[in-house]
């Protein structure tokens, strides 16, 4: 009876927090602050895995206006050559800044809140809580706790094979929030 309790209650976590992230697409602006705004997770809307907004536009979250900058597709050396990351036999390394600005109304940490995952062609995930990560000079997690209009920037990298490159998109989201967006590595 006990073990079945448990069951239950785990498996009702994993379905609660399945949906973290994973509603409506992200509104986003171009860097001229032109609007994208969309309503719902269609994939021929612009923002979708399908059609991802370039890597200049600024996504939307919920307390969070996020870009990219152009992926750079093959970090594998630079990171190896500071000693910490060990990118395995086989797989490449790719790396990407990360520009933020806290729009919340108290404070927030964007190395808790905003996450990024690297979605490959075939629909394969890679990102640093599935142990494929990797160590850059400065990420996220490195800002700290940010407060109303404050603005910070840091690497995000993640290892994968190297076929899983070509044709993916990143995945951007907010930790609580229910907005997604994808962007395009160039």
């Amino acid at each position: 009876m006990k073990r079945a309790l448990l069951a239950l209650i785990i498996a009702g976590g994993v379905f609660a927090m399945s949906g973290c992230g994973s509603g409506d697409i992200a509104d986003a602006s171009q860097g001229d602050g032109t609007s994208k705004n969309h309503d719902g997770n269609g994939g021929d809307q612009e923002g979708s895995r399908d059609k991802p907004y370039a890597p200049s536009d600024v996504v939307h979250l919920e307390n969070w206006d996020v870009s990219l900058a152009k992926t750079d597709t093959d970090a594998t050396k630079d990171l190896e050559s500071d000693g910490f990351n060990e990118i395995k036999a086989g797989s490449v390394a790719i790396q990407v800044r990360v520009s933020v600005t806290y729009t919340g109304k108290k404070s927030d940490d964007p190395g808790m809140d905003v996450v990024l995952e690297f979605v490959s062609s075939k629909g394969n995930t890679f990102d640093d809580s599935s142990g494929d990560g990797c160590l850059p000079e400065k990420s996220l997690q490195d800002i700290g706790n940010m407060y109303p209009k404050a603005k910070g920037e840091g690497d995000e990298c993640v290892q994968m094979p190297k076929d899983a490159v070509k044709g993916g998109v990143w995945k951007i989201s907010s930790l609580l929030g229910d907005k997604t967006a994808f962007v395009a590595m160039a």
